[in-house]
């Protein structure tokens, strides 16, 4: 865990203007879906509303929220690299923001009429971070999802591709 997140996200840290956000921010998403995920039993379940709310409970946020957040940021940086612009059902579009003057959880801001979820992607992948330090059986809780091993293999791998 140390080696794969935490020194990765500090390296992040030491790029200059913060350029690394967006790669910290994904970092973020996907330590927050791992443990929310880990805490409802939910690996496997593809609807992902039960994580959603336990994740939303966890941070106090409101669900409805955390699933708008969590569209516009884990589904944006995720399939395309960068937050998204959204449309919820209720008419609401969602834009994105990032700053270190924000919040380690997603806020609603309205700037000139938009309404904007602003957030820090550097506390927020610190604060995921630390939910598996606190309570390093988490680590252990996936079972699809397991972790590899760094090892030396003692035979080398034979390989072919496949057509």
């Amino acid at each position: 865990f140390t080696r794969w997140f935490i020194i990765p996200l500090n390296t992040l840290k030491m790029i200059p203007s913060g350029d690394g956000a967006f790669i910290a921010l994904s970092i973020g998403c996907f330590l927050c879906e791992r443990y929310y995920r880990i805490v409802t039993n939910t690996q496997e379940i593809q609807a992902g509303a039960q994580f959603q709310n336990a994740a939303a409970a966890d941070l106090n946020v409101n669900q409805a929220f955390f699933r708008n957040f969590w569209t516009v940021y884990r589904h944006g940086v995720q399939h395309q690299a960068t937050p998204k612009t959204f449309t919820a059902d209720d008419g609401t579009t969602y834009k994105w923001s990032i700053s270190a003057d924000f919040k380690a959880i997603p806020t609603r801001c309205i700037r000139n009429g938009v309404t904007i979820i602003c957030l820090d992607p550097w506390k927020f992948a610190d604060s995921m971070v630390a939910k598996f330090l606190a309570d390093p059986a988490k680590l252990e809780g996936a079972i699809a999802y397991e972790f590899g091993e760094i090892s030396t293999p003692e035979a080398p791998f034979v390989c072919e591709e496949v057509h």
